[in-house]
């Protein structure tokens, strides 16, 4: 399960975040604002 949106791609398969040049902070936040563990 891999979600791609506007430069995030988090691979929730593998539980690894990778974050890219994102232009919204909001989105950045909201993304690890997830409580994953």
């Amino acid at each position: 399960m891999a979600a791609f949106t506007e430069g995030l791609v988090v691979d929730l398969d593998h539980d690894t975040f990778f974050i890219r040049p994102v232009r919204s902070i909001e989105l950045n936040a909201a993304a690890w604002s997830s409580p994953d563990s």
